[in-house]
């Protein structure tokens, strides 16, 4: 059960949620595995040491450099296209955070005809759980799948993880939002979730239930203390036009906001967003995220891992494997936000017969 010592403010409460390190092993296998959010996840809750990592796959050479340097996969695998699934190891608990581009409102939303072939990948996700049952997945993507330019594909995708296993899954999803569950960052996410009718039949498992939302702790609890040199747009460019127009318009009326208010300047129509953030993307996140009000400067490596959930140790870690500060940060803005998978998974764990 859930630890409850120290109270916590409610919207931080995902930071306090605790299983037993002396239950069963926990199995995971993971593919475009990007920062290994889901492993991050296990640590929080204090699983580290229960939650086995027996495959990952993933493209891109920078994460592998630094999912490698952390963690001990039993098989890597370098790309979802061409992976043997045969030759896979079975997992109680598959997760994959697919592609989101081509269901993206940013991007050019071409769907299962993306150009790069990354509207494809879901039936390479879908061919591992037909062959390997493993006893649940968990699937990411942006909201931007559910919505009416991808419906009949998104309708089919979830055809096929019931109809199309046998009927073998109990599947479900959300679309739930980072801000909601205690970390300051409006990035709405689509989550599936698909647990196996034999792992819930003849026990007495309480059944999985989607979390409940719990708002967020202030912007500024996430924001560094003391004196933080911090990345400034470039002399003479859009983003520092838009910088300076943001904050005119914050001062139109003499009016300083109290709370920290996020300035989206590299943006084609800049905004501003008081007390979150707005979603980090992979390429938001790679030129420095947003510029903060109060601390007159870009939020830092540390603040992005901070408003995904993410270790702040994967700074050292980064730097260790030869992986640059940029490429840490693309990543952080394409990771899985571990607070979010730290509510699913509570959740989730006692159904499986796994807390």
């Amino acid at each position: 059960m859930p630890a409850a010592s120290v109270p916590r403010p409610l919207a931080a409460s995902w930071a306090a949620v605790c299983f037993s390190k002396a239950g069963p092993k926990i199995s995971v296998g993971t593919e475009c595995s990007g920062l290994e959010s889901v492993m991050a996840a296990f640590d929080q809750m204090g699983l580290g040491d229960r939650a086995q990592l027996q495959f990952i796959c993933e493209k891109y050479p920078a994460a592998r450099k630094l999912i490698l340097a952390h963690r001990c996969p039993k098989v890597v695998f370098h790309d979802i296209t061409t992976r043997p699934v045969q030759k896979m190891p079975v997992c109680d608990i598959y997760a994959a955070g697919f592609p989101c581009q081509p269901w993206s409102a940013a991007g050019l939303r071409e769907g299962t005809n993306d150009r790069q072939g990354r509207g494809k990948i879901f039936f390479h996700i879908h061919q591992y759980i037909r062959n390997k049952a493993p006893k649940c997945f968990l699937l990411e993507n942006v909201k931007g799948l559910t919505m009416v330019t991808h419906r009949d594909t998104f309708a089919a995708y979830l055809k096929s993880l019931r109809d199309g296993l046998d009927n073998k899954y109990i599947v479900s999803w959300r679309v739930l939002n980072t801000a909601d569950y205690g970390l300051p960052q409006n990035r709405p996410r689509l989550y599936i979730i698909g647990i196996q009718h034999a792992v819930l039949q003849g026990r007495q498992l309480p059944p999985f239930q989607w979390p409940r939302t719990v708002g967020c702790v202030p912007l500024a609890s996430v924001l560094e203390s003391g004196p933080v040199q911090r990345q400034q747009p470039r002399p003479n460019t859009v983003a520092e036009k838009n910088l300076r127009t943001l904050q005119h318009r914050l001062m139109g009326n003499g009016n300083v906001p109290s709370t920290p208010v996020a300035l989206d300047i590299f943006a084609s129509k800049p905004r501003t967003m008081i007390g979150k953030v707005p979603c980090l993307t992979r390429t938001r996140a790679g030129s420095g995220g947003y510029w903060i009000t109060g601390v007159n400067g870009l939020l830092t490596t540390r603040e992005m891992l901070r408003l995904q959930g993410l270790p702040e140790c994967l700074i050292k870690i980064a730097k260790t494997a030869g992986v640059s500060e940029r490429q840490l940060c693309q990543m952080i803005g394409n990771a899985m936000s571990v607070n979010v998978l730290v509510v699913i998974l509570s959740r989730l764990l006692p159904a499986l017969g796994l807390s």
